[in-house]
């Protein structure tokens, strides 16, 4: 009987220790409601099957960390941004809030326990932390920039930062101080949380933007919570390669990268600073071979997992279309190519 748990690879590779073999995961996202035969919809409404979803998927594919996937415009809804739910994709927004940047005066931080999808999110949580006993899990929440993205517009954003840059700055300290308190509220639920940033890389802005706009917050985000003793981690979609030092160098204690990024580059440049995870291509997750899962994998923990401090996953939520085969695959190879020597 093996005597490591998930727990117990987990923990060893937030301490730089060794279990029996690298852990590893896949971010379900949205395929966790194909996998549970539930609707879109209902997998974005209704706490209860949002959490037997994740359940399940924990059930059928035995991963060693699970995230609970929200979606990328909860917070934003929360502000007062439409959302539409359609039956075939994840949600999408209709409305911005701040197509007048004048209105960013009328905002405020509102109670989460108090808006009514927050209080969905936050019943998932706590249902999954029930209902999943013996998988360590996290909750996911918009980084500063995503957040600022999604009430303003991203294209206008980014114009915004050459054109009004006093305003991004007063829009990016306004959803920093919102992470603060959404982020201790997830926490509270008894899971981890962690943050994503899906247009904070270099597919989408340039580095100095990332320098100028986004990292000052970053910073202050990972002291705030470190200051408090609470672990969280960071998730950048796309290329990173050009700010990698600079993500480093906020301090985050766990940086997930998607398949774009290298995980060389960044395993060279950690020298062991923050736990990585990540950065198997979701592509392979849809549509790759059995031949083609198992070398992605075994070229990850052979970059990776010399030195801990690495989890194997998926790059990014693996897609809708995935197949539970190649799910099954990418389990098989990190049990066949993980264990510690």
């Amino acid at each position: 009987m093996n005597a490591y748990a998930s727990k117990d690879r987990i923990v060893a590779a937030l301490k730089g220790q060794y279990a029996d073999r690298v852990p590893a995961t896949v971010m379900f996202g949205v395929y966790a409601s194909k996998l549970a035969g539930f609707t879109l919809p209902q997998f974005f409404t209704d706490a209860k099957k949002h959490a037997r979803a994740h359940a399940l998927a924990c059930e059928t594919f035995q991963p060693d960390t699970i995230t609970i996937a929200g979606d990328v415009f909860l917070e934003a809804e929360a502000f007062g941004a439409k959302v539409e739910f359609p039956e075939d994709s994840s949600p999408h927004l209709k409305t911005s809030v701040l197509e007048n940047k004048a209105d960013l005066g009328k905002l405020n931080i509102p109670d989460p326990k108090k808006i009514n999808r927050l209080c969905w999110y936050l019943e998932a949580c706590e249902r999954s932390k029930s209902e999943i006993k013996d998988v360590p899990m996290s909750g996911a929440c918009a980084g500063p920039w995503t957040l600022a993205g999604n009430l303003r517009g991203l294209e206008r954003l980014i114009l915004d930062t050459v054109d009004d840059p006093d305003f991004v700055h007063q829009l990016m300290r306004f959803t920093t101080a919102w992470i603060k308190v959404w982020v201790a509220t997830v926490r509270d639920t008894g899971i981890g949380i962690g943050m994503g940033e899906a247009s904070a890389s270099c597919s989408v802005i340039s580095p100095k933007v990332y320098r100028t706009f986004i990292k000052p917050y970053h910073e202050e985000i990972f002291n705030y919570f470190k200051e408090r003793k609470l672990y969280i981690s960071l998730h950048i979609c796309g290329y990173i390669d050009p700010i990698m030092e600079d993500v480093l160098s906020t301090g985050v204690s766990m940086i997930s990268i998607d398949s774009p990024s290298s995980l060389d580059k960044l395993v060279e440049l950690s020298q062991g600073k923050a736990v990585i995870m990540g950065n198997v291509a979701t592509a392979l997750f849809a549509e790759g071979t059995k031949r083609e899962m198992e070398a992605a994998v075994k070229q990850c923990i052979d970059t990776a997992a010399k030195g801990s401090k690495y989890i194997l996953c998926s790059g990014c939520e693996i897609p809708l279309t995935s197949c539970k085969n190649n799910i099954n695959y990418f389990m098989e190879a990190a049990n066949k190519y993980g264990y510690y020597k």
